[in-house]
């Protein structure tokens, strides 16, 4: 029969392959036993070398050849399942340079050793050359501006020296006795009739800034409970110089009038944590502000857009860091918000059409314990300098005795800068009455 004689031929032929290369039979699959679909699927994606194993294969180390890159394959056709090897014999000349020509090859990348630019340098470099330039800078040693001279001057009259009222003499040496005899000087302290009560106040402000200006620095807080140490110590140079003119204000979370941005193309509207303002609760404040308001209308006295800051003059601002903190980002926020307030009191002039050079303005960053002081001024040719820090105008809340210098320098700032000085200029921009010749008392705050 037909069948027959075509059994009897695929007989002869599997007979007649040698030994070597022949192929063994598989038992026969039950029903049970045959795979689905999504088996056969993960089967063939299981049965794929890995590319851990090609390198292996392909290392001259390694002790599996070429040949075993072909590994075994399975498939199924019609209920019967093929079995597909590779020639255990060693491999041709053609097959071997088939399989280094298909072979994957892998190319180590080398790292990258270009460093990235950092945003805080790069947006000290959009400030300086914006259409307005901003420049920060350390403070000049020759010609220095008038305006800024004058400034530095009124603060530096008596920073460091009779500073700690004889009155608090034990309870500092009391308090820190390393200190004390280490740090503490004579020309220190001075005397003068205070009330007990007062100085009973200013030993427990200390007291108090001192004990969280610790624990905020060696628990590692951070800007959030650094915020109460700024809040304590400015509240407490505000009440001893009874500075009744300005209030401290947080504006971390307010925002600049993109006008009074810097048009730099890139986003560095970021700006200083708290500032200083007029408060129109002050009788002489209250007054100015609402005859500028029924002159001009009700027109911001700010460059914030918030309800309540932006009916304030500002007079000082602070940036605060924790420890790890960013000084140069620090001084770059320090100066949007200054830039802010200068451009700010230019629109006042105009539309008051008030005869003024604008004011040298005072700001702080501070990192953690330590207070560095800042000046910042409209130059003639029309940008922007910032100046700092002026290393005879830092302060710490470190220790006990740092704290009362710190306290005694803000109650200079409030009391003869802020509220004399700078407050006089300010009025004569809402009023509009300066006259050319008041025009250099007026910017120096003299």
């Amino acid at each position: 029969m037909p069948r027959e004689v075509e059994h009897r031929a695929i007989y002869n032929w599997l007979t007649s392959i040698p030994p070597s290369t022949t192929v063994p039979s598989l038992p026969p699959l039950t029903p049970l036993e045959y795979p689905s679909p999504n088996s056969q699927r993960k089967r063939k994606r299981y049965q794929q070398p890995s590319s851990r194993q090609k390198r292996q294969c392909l290392t001259p180390s390694s002790h599996c050849t070429r040949s075993h890159l072909a590994l075994n394959t399975s498939f199924e056709t019609d209920n019967t399942v093929s079995v597909m090897t590779s020639e255990a014999s060693a491999p041709s000349s053609t097959s071997a340079a088939t399989s280094l020509t298909h072979r994957t090859i892998l190319k180590p990348v080398p790292p990258s050793r270009k460093q990235s630019q950092s945003p805080t340098r790069k947006h000290h470099r959009l400030l300086a050359h914006a259409l307005q330039p901003i420049n920060i800078r350390q403070p000049r040693d020759t010609e220095q501006l008038e305006s800024v001279a004058a400034v530095r001057s009124a603060l530096s009259q008596r920073h460091g020296f009779q500073f700690i009222h004889i009155g608090l003499k034990e309870r500092l040496r009391t308090a820190n006795p390393d200190a004390f005899e280490n740090d503490v000087h004579e020309y220190m302290f001075y005397d003068d009739p205070t009330a007990p009560a007062t100085l009973d106040y200013m030993w427990r402000r200390v007291e108090n800034i001192y004990k969280i200006a610790q624990t905020c620095n060696d628990r590692k807080k951070d800007e959030n409970a650094w915020s109460k140490v700024l809040e304590k110590v400015v509240s407490t140079a505000l009440k001893l110089s009874n500075a009744q003119k300005l209030e401290l204000n947080s504006v971390q979370t307010q925002n600049i009038e993109p006008r009074y941005l810097a048009p730099t193309g890139s986003p560095t509207g970021k700006k200083a944590d708290f500032v200083l303002a007029f408060t129109d609760r002050e009788r002489d404040v209250h007054t100015t502000y609402r005859a500028f308001t029924l002159k001009h209308g009700h027109k911001s006295l700010s460059p914030m857009t918030d309800a309540y800051t932006s009916e304030l003059a500002f007079a000082c601002a602070f940036e605060l860091k924790e420890p790890n903190g960013g000084h140069s980002e620090a001084e770059t926020q320090l100066a949007t918000l200054h830039t802010a307030m200068l451009l700010k009191l230019e629109d006042l002039a105009q539309d008051t059409r008030a005869i003024l050079q604008a004011p040298a303005l005072v700001g702080w960053v501070v990192v953690g314990h330590n207070w560095f002081c800042y000046i910042s001024t409209l130059c003639p040719d029309g940008s922007i300098e910032v100046q700092g820090p002026f290393n005879s105008l830092q302060g710490s809340t470190q220790t006990h005795h740092e704290i009362l210098k710190l306290v005694s320098l803000l109650k200079q700032l409030c009391s003869d800068v802020l509220c004399k000085r700078l407050w006089q200029t300010m009025q004569s921009y809402l009023a509009g009455d300066a006259s050319p010749q008041n025009t250099a008392k007026d910017s120096s705050g003299v």
